[in-house]
């Protein structure tokens, strides 16, 4: 597992893109974290670098659960929060998300079970005081 601190959003979104440059077309990101630590900022810097967007143009998709980025592969961005039952996320192009050559963000994946299990990344993001945060990446199947 690494461990990173960053100390302001800006730090996060760097951290973020140089995470990004690891990502494999196929694999999914599970974010983790309590509610303002840091899952979203982390996920605009990734999808800034593999994109060229803004990050200030990337939004959340706490309610429209899944946000899609043209980009080779292509990004899709999950925010799971309002997930509650299996039923609930049915909708989601399940097949693409874990078939296909897309790189996948999910935010709360620990809300559907079978989602986190197919996190090839977990990344942990804790609130320290104001804005420093700890963000722990872990490579399942490493050590």
């Amino acid at each position: 597992m690494e461990a990173y601190l960053s100390s302001s959003s800006d730090e996060t979104l760097r951290l973020a893109r140089d995470f990004s440059r690891r990502l494999q077309p196929g694999q999914r990101v599970g974010l983790r974290g309590e509610l303002g630590a840091g899952k979203t900022c982390f996920a605009k810097g990734v999808v800034s670098e593999r994109t060229g967007i803004d990050p200030n143009d990337i939004t959340s998709p706490t309610f429209t659960l899944m946000e899609e980025y043209d980009g080779s592969p292509k990004l899709y961005h999950l925010d799971l929060y309002r997930i509650s039952t299996p039923q609930e996320g049915q909708a989601l192009p399940w097949d693409e998300i874990f078939g296909g050559s897309a790189i996948t963000l999910i935010e709360w994946p620990e809300h559907l079970e079978n989602v986190l299990a197919n996190c090839h990344f977990l990344v942990t993001i804790s609130k320290g005081n104001d804005t420093s945060r700890r963000i722990e990446i872990l490579e399942k199947g490493s050590a």
